[in-house]
């Protein structure tokens, strides 16, 4: 599998409660030690944090037990089984808060195809060098 993304209906600090905040992760095998995240807010309004941002695929799993980060995206557990991403963009700040089993299906799938230490390969490093050339690996 060479990109794996999870959607997450996530609970968010920003008013209105009308308002649905989605949290995507993203992983792509070609990129192995980052995650996206992308924040999607329905309905959509300018006040609102919302964008992409990326951190690296370890962060995402320390940030599950213990507070991490610094800039504009920092993680820390949270109540009743949940991790905390605090999110700073352009507009400003918001944290949202997805349900920690969710993360850690995804991250675990993402270390069943490249495990952690195995990023460096070069088998992977040549896949990245035939996509910067814009040839089909």
């Amino acid at each position: 599998m060479d990109e794996m993304r999870v959607d997450i209906v996530a609970d968010s600090d920003a008013p209105p409660r009308s308002t649905t905040t989605t949290v995507q992760l993203c992983w792509r095998r070609r990129d192995p030690l980052a995650v996206s995240l992308t924040v999607v807010r329905e309905p959509d309004h300018p006040a609102l944090v919302r964008g992409e941002w990326v951190l690296l695929r370890d962060f995402l799993r320390y940030g599950m037990d213990a507070a991490t980060g610094d800039g504009n995206v920092r993680l820390r557990p949270g109540t009743e089984a949940n991790v905390v991403i605090d999110l700073s963009g352009a507009v400003g700040k918001c944290s949202v808060s997805v349900p920690a089993t969710v993360v850690r299906e995804f991250l675990d799938a993402t270390e069943r195809v490249v495990p952690t230490g195995k990023e460096g390969s070069s088998e992977a490093i040549d896949r990245l060098i035939e996509e910067l050339l814009g040839r089909e690996p």
